[in-house]
C-alpha cells in the first residue's frame, strides 16, 4: 500500500535538514576560529624574526631601498618601528 507524506512529514524533514545545517554551519565556524588563533600565534613567531633580521644593517638598507614595497598593513608598521627602534638604541650608544 502507498501512502502520500501529509503536510506534517514534510516538515519535519524540513526541520531535521535545517538542524544538520545548523550543526554544520557552527562546526564550521569553529574550525576557522580555531585557524585563526593559530595564525595570531605564528604572527608573534615572525615578528621575534623579523626583530633579530633587522639587526644587520645591509637588512635595514634592503628593507628601505625596495623591501617595504613589497609589503603592506601592520607589516610595514612593525618593521619601521622595529627600525625606528634599533636606530634610536644605537645613536644612545
Amino acid at each position: 500500500m502507498v501512502t502520500i507524506m501529509n503536510w506534517e512529514a514534510l516538515t519535519a524533514i524540513g526541520q531535521l535538514v535545517a538542524a544538520v545545517g545548523v550543526i554544520a554551519s557552527v562546526l564550521y565556524l569553529a574550525i576557522q576560529v580555531r585557524h585563526k588563533t593559530i595564525r595570531d600565534e605564528d604572527w608573534f613567531e615572525v615578528r621575534a624574526v623579523m626583530r633579530i633580521w633587522l639587526h644587520g644593517a645591509g637588512c635595514r638598507a634592503w628593507w628601505a631601498g625596495y623591501g617595504h614595497k613589497m609589503f603592506a598593513g601592520e607589516f610595514v608598521n612593525f618593521v619601521e618601528a622595529e627600525i625606528a627602534g634599533i636606530e634610536a638604541a644605537q645613536a644612545k650608544s
